[in-house]
């Protein structure tokens, strides 16, 4: 996981090649924000019993709410986050801005770049998913650049040990 670093008091350093990206985020870290860069919180286990006063509630209910605080999240990244969140906590992060345009309304446009799943603070932060949905070629840069602060990379697999042949340069008689 990279180490932030603040060119301003209010503002991380980060390059990710999209000027206006760049110039909106906050800060970019592990956990629960709300920022022009990043949107993450997170999300408790589907099968969670019992609901912050001590309640019991049904399965899936505090999941739900949890998810229900991230406007249009895709299908795709509601099933994933319900899949591997059965009986776990993740931390889902939304990777957007506020774009210079704005729609008919008069409101800034929202880019959304794309999502990265990580497990809780107990597993390290590990990255289990990204999800690219930007509306640009910069857009995977964003969310691959954004992922190095937010998660632990896993372990590459060791290579597969057997038995091993000595070759020989030499021909055989």
């Amino acid at each position: 996981m990279r180490e932030v670093v603040f060119a301003t008091p209010n503002r991380m350093q980060i390059d990710t090649g999209h000027r206006e990206f760049d110039m909106s985020v906050g800060c970019i870290a592990p956990g629960n924000r709300v920022d022009g860069g990043c949107h993450s919180n997170y999300i408790r286990a589907f099968n969670t019993p019992t609901n912050p006063g001590g309640a019991p509630c049904l399965p899936g209910e505090m999941q739900k709410f949890d998810l229900g605080l991230f406007r249009d999240l895709p299908a795709a990244v509601r099933d994933y986050v319900g899949e591997v969140g059965r009986d776990e906590e993740v931390i889902l992060y939304e990777i957007r801005h506020s774009s210079s345009r704005r729609d008919g309304w008069g409101e800034r446009i929202t880019i959304r770049h794309g999502y990265i799943v990580t497990r809780g603070h107990k597993q390290d932060h590990e990255l289990l998913r990204k999800f690219y949905c930007g509306p640009t070629r910069k857009s995977k840069r964003v969310v691959d650049v954004c992922s190095e602060y937010v998660a632990n990379f896993p372990a590459p697999e060791p290579p597969a040990t057997g038995p091993r042949r000595r070759l020989s340069l030499l021909a055989a008689p």
